[in-house]
């Protein structure tokens, strides 16, 4: 199914590092269970909530490809996740934990245009597992 992620990322970035930029990496997503799988087993509600933190590196591609328009991001992060379900009634179903702890692994390509990032990821996390479509945006807070 589809959902929706939110969260933040803290990014240093210092000029004797470049191309990487470090950050600190905060998400959390919450996702509708299957509408069959609800119904198969008289559930009126099914959801999934991951809530992430973790770091990333992010490897500025310009110092490779050159362009003046844009710039080119290859980006991986390391998370540990915490997933909690949500059912109602509440009962054990086979298989299926309310409770689970995981550590996920992404890497993603994207571009920069002025202070927007658009990328795509894709998140390794066992059956968590996401392509995931981002637009971020950049807020400078510390300029030193």
């Amino acid at each position: 199914n589809y959902g929706f992620v939110y969260g933040a990322k803290f990014e240093l970035a210092y000029s004797r590092l470049y191309p990487f930029v470090f950050g600190f990496v905060y998400e959390s997503q919450k996702n509708k269970g299957n509408s069959d799988f609800t119904t198969v087993n008289s559930l009126t509600q099914f959801d999934t909530k991951l809530t992430s933190l973790g770091g990333s590196l992010d490897i500025i591609l310009n110092k490779f490809i050159k362009s003046d328009f844009t710039t080119t991001i290859f980006s991986v992060e390391v998370k540990y996740a915490k997933v909690v379900r949500s059912i109602v009634p509440a009962q054990t179903l086979p298989d299926i934990t309310t409770d689970e702890s995981l550590l996920t692994y992404s890497a993603g390509l994207g571009f920069t245009i002025y202070v927007f990032d658009l990328s795509g990821r894709y998140t390794f996390a066992k059956d968590f597992s996401n392509l995931a479509f981002q637009m971020k945006l950049h807020l400078p807070i510390i300029r030193f």
